[in-house]
């Protein structure tokens, strides 16, 4: 909160005193991602052992202001349930938005194992990132990594017989290892502050 000065040289309260001189949110932040932010720092039930329901484009708005303000238990948080509950879309471009690389890993291993091929809307989806140079090469990198795992079925003539998970694993990260590392490292800055 900021003090200001009126005309007069007269100290006129800070930001948040009174209802004519409210608390700004920065550029870029809007009152629905503050709100939703809010619902997790201060729930209705203090007592309860479960998160308020909290809809996934408020979590997406949690992760997007924890990230920002380093709130790293809240962005652990985020980070844990979009985990568990995004779409693969959704973790791959949080994940690189907010550089979590376990998001977009998780999300690149989903569409790899998955059964139905990558769609042309979704290929589209996937490069729709101007931030992210390294969006244009997601689609066919996936596509080689699907083709290699129906190389290798092939091969033993028993659909049974599929590359391991972990093989995908390898394979994801050995496609993805620039864009990967370079997310680690942007990563890492906010386990160094965690850390002080």
């Amino acid at each position: 909160m900021v003090a200001g000065e009126g005309p007069d040289g007269q100290n006129t309260g800070r930001e948040g005193d009174t209802d004519e001189r409210p608390i700004m949110l920065p550029p870029g932040v809007t009152a629905d991602e503050f709100r939703s932010l809010l619902i997790l720092l201060y729930p209705k039930d203090a007592g309860a052992e479960q998160f308020p329901p909290i809809q996934m484009n408020q979590w997406e708005s949690i992760l997007k202001l924890s990230t920002l303000w380093r709130f790293l238990s809240l962005r652990k948080v985020a980070v844990d349930y979009l985990g568990r509950k995004a779409d693969p879309f959704v973790k791959i471009h949080l994940g690189r938005k907010h550089n979590v690389k376990t998001l977009v890993e998780q999300g690149l291993l989903a569409l790899v194992s998955r059964v139905d091929p990558i769609s042309d809307e979704e290929a589209l989806a996937l490069v729709s990132d101007a931030e992210q140079p390294l969006t244009v090469r997601t689609a066919p990198a996936l596509s080689r990594i699907r083709e290699k795992k129906l190389q290798e079925n092939s091969k033993n003539r028993n659909y049974l017989l599929k590359l391991t998970p972990e093989q995908l694993a390898q394979e994801v990260q050995r496609e993805f290892d620039t864009e990967l590392a370079a997310i680690r490292k942007a990563e890492e800055e906010y386990y160094s502050v965690e850390k002080e």
